[in-house]
C-alpha cells in the first residue's frame, strides 16, 4: 500500500513552525515600546526595535493566517504573499547581515563555526535564522507543482449538460427550455383527400360512400387513435372493417 504525501499540508505545517520560531524575537523587540531612545554615557540613539518588532510581528500574523487559509487551498495569490514574507522579512532579519559580513576581511568561516560550537550567541543566532529562511525557501518550493502546474478539470473546459443548467435558470427559463411535444404530421393521403374535396364532412362522405360500394361495413370505433387501423376517425370519427 503506497503512503501519498500530501506536500501542501507538509509545506504549510514547517512554514508555520519557521513562522512562529520568529515570534518570540519580534516580541521582545516590540516590548520596548516604552523607550523612546537608547541612552548610554555619551550615546543617545532612537530606539528603531520598537518599530521592528510590530512591523515583524504583523507580517509573521499575516503569513499564519495567509498559510492556513488561501495557501491551504493551493491558491496562487497565496504562494506569492509567503514569497514576499520570506524575501522581505526573514531574508532581512537572517540572512542579509552574514552576506554583508563575508565581505569584510575580518569575517572567517572557521572563526564563525568555532563561536557555533561554543555556544556564542551571535554567532548562534545567526546560524538559526540562516536554516531557518533555508527551510522556508525549502518548504515553499516544495508545492509548487501544486500551484502552478495543476491539471485542467473537464467541468470548467466542458459545457454542462441540460439538467445541470436549467436548476440554475428562472422558472420562466425553464419553462422556455422544455422542449414542446408536437402532434404528428398527418399523412400525405388525408392531406390529398382534404385538397380534393374542400372540407372535412366531403371527405367523410367520399370515403363512407366508397367503403360501401366495396362492401365493406362501416362501425364505429372511438377508441381508435389517429393511427392504425382508426385513422378514419380523424376526419369522420368512424373507421372501416371487412365485412364477413
Amino acid at each position: 500500500m503506497k503512503t501519498r504525501f500530501n506536500t501542501t499540508l507538509i509545506s504549510v505545517l514547517v512554514v508555520s513552525a519557521c513562522l512562529i520560531e520568529l515570534i518570540p524575537g519580534s516580541l521582545r523587540f516590540a516590548s520596548t515600546w516604552r523607550e523612546i531612545y537608547f541612552e548610554t554615557p555619551g550615546f543617545k540613539e532612537q530606539n528603531f526595535l520598537m518599530q521592528l518588532g510590530f512591523c515583524a510581528l504583523g507580517l509573521e500574523m499575516i503569513g499564519l493566517i495567509v498559510l492556513w487559509t488561501g495557501y491551504r487551498k493551493k491558491e496562487r495569490w497565496a504562494w506569492f504573499v509567503m514569497l514576499i514574507i520570506l524575501l522581505f522579512l526573514v531574508f532581512p532579519l537572517n540572512v542579509l547581515k552574514l552576506l554583508l559580513d563575508m565581505q569584510t576581511p575580518s569575517f572567517g568561516w572557521s572563526a564563525w563555526f568555532r563561536g557555533i560550537r561554543e555556544g556564542y550567541p551571535p554567532s548562534v543566532g545567526l546560524a538559526v535564522g540562516v536554516l531557518n529562511f533555508l527551510v522556508m525557501l525549502v518548504a515553499l518550493l516544495l508545492p509548487i507543482k501544486a500551484f502552478f502546474l495543476r491539471p485542467v478539470s473537464l467541468k470548467a473546459v466542458l459545457p454542462q449538460r441540460e439538467d445541470e443548467i436549467i436548476p440554475q435558470l428562472a422558472p420562466s427559463k425553464v419553462a422556455a427550455r422544455i422542449p414542446q411535444t408536437t402532434v404528428p404530421p398527418k399523412t400525405n393521403a388525408l392531406k390529398l383527400f382534404r385538397n380534393a374535396t374542400g372540407s372535412r364532412a366531403r371527405v367523410g362522405r367520399t370515403l363512407l360512400s366508397d367503403a360501401s360500394d366495396f362492401g365493406v361495413r362501416v362501425i364505429s370505433n372511438p377508441r381508435a387513435g389517429p393511427e392504425g387501423p382508426g385513422w378514419m376517425n380523424r376526419i369522420g370519427g368512424c373507421s372501416a372493417t371487412a365485412s364477413d
